[in-house]
């Protein structure tokens, strides 16, 4: 299970870094493609929050 949340942050991480640069300027462009992955990426890192600091 760990594992598999540790995959999860870093897919997360991964997308995160690649449209957070231009976030700003192409925001209005990513936003109806980029909401739908958001929401599973949000869960992520909750669920990485929570859990892996224990």
């Amino acid at each position: 299970m760990h594992r598999s949340l540790r995959v999860a942050l870093q897919v997360a991480l991964e997308n995160s870094t690649q449209r957070f640069p231009m976030g700003r300027v192409g925001k209005l462009n990513t936003t109806l493609s980029y909401g739908s992955r958001w929401k599973t990426q949000h869960n992520a890192f909750l669920w990485v929050a929570l859990w892996g600091g224990n």
